[in-house]
């Protein structure tokens, strides 16, 4: 087992997928961020209603609730 895969194990966490919904999400976002990922990891919180752990002081400015 690579440690990622034991980290996630431990942590309980698994991959989320990039979904039609997803992208259409990150497309109505506002132009704050400007990394098309970060945008997307925003747009996945927000559709799955699921925090985002980050230090990103510019994704906090979005309708996200984050960690750290």
């Amino acid at each position: 087992m690579s440690k990622l895969s034991e980290y996630a194990t431990r942590l309980r966490v698994s991959p989320l997928a990039v979904t039609n919904q997803h992208v259409a999400t990150a497309f109505t976002l506002g132009g704050l961020h400007k990394d098309p990922f970060d945008r997307l990891l925003v747009a996945q919180a927000k559709t799955e209603r699921i925090p985002l752990v980050t230090r990103d002081e510019t994704i906090r400015n979005y309708d996200v609730e984050t960690i750290w």
